[in-house]
């Protein structure tokens, strides 16, 4: 092997390396010529070089596209494979979440129908009392009324009888 090809398998092996790359100086000669006059040194091979690098990022960047792209799918499809068992696990449960809510709010509306109308009941009854107590109390105050007619007559009665006896008295004790 000449020195060019071991000098252009060194290069190769290093990459990241431009201080040891030893590149051939013109582009259309063959690097196997063995010519050391043909290689340049180290400092002079940064601009040389550069293709090779731009080579080896691309290469890079092409495979971290790679990795990214292939990452991105895979996790798409995981994403919709999670969410095609998730949908409809959720909407069941919603939906028979809702049928028990719908259930408990029917029985509170008839449980507090109910408790209006024994409300109503109540209010009834508490009027029919309220109007009973005015009519008793009617009547109390009518029999009071009429009980105190009837005494003052008793009593003026009662006056007349003792008016009648004292007369009476008197026209014993004149004869």
């Amino acid at each position: 092997m000449t020195s060019a090809t071991q000098t252009s398998n060194a290069s190769q092996a290093n990459f990241g390396n431009t201080a040891n790359l030893n590149v051939p100086s013109d582009p259309n000669h063959s690097a196997h010529s063995g010519s050391p006059s043909e290689t340049l040194t180290g400092e002079q091979s940064t601009s040389s070089s550069s293709p090779i690098l731009k080579q080896k990022l691309s290469r890079d960047k092409t495979l971290i596209n790679f990795i990214i792209q292939w990452t991105c799918g895979i996790l798409a499809v995981a994403a919709a494979i999670v969410f095609g068992i998730w949908a409809p696990l959720s909407y069941e449960a919603t939906a028979s979440g809702n049928r028990s809510n719908d259930a408990a709010q029917s029985s509170m509306f008839d449980a507090l129908s109910r408790m209006g109308n024994m409300a109503l009941t109540a209010n009834n009854i508490a009027m029919t009392a309220n109007n009973i107590a005015v009519t008793a109390s009617s009547v109390a105050k009518s029999a009071a009324t009429a009980q105190s007619s009837a005494l003052l007559e008793i009593q003026k009665r009662v006056a007349l009888m003792g008016q009648l006896a004292v007369i009476d008295f008197c026209r014993t004790q004149l004869v």
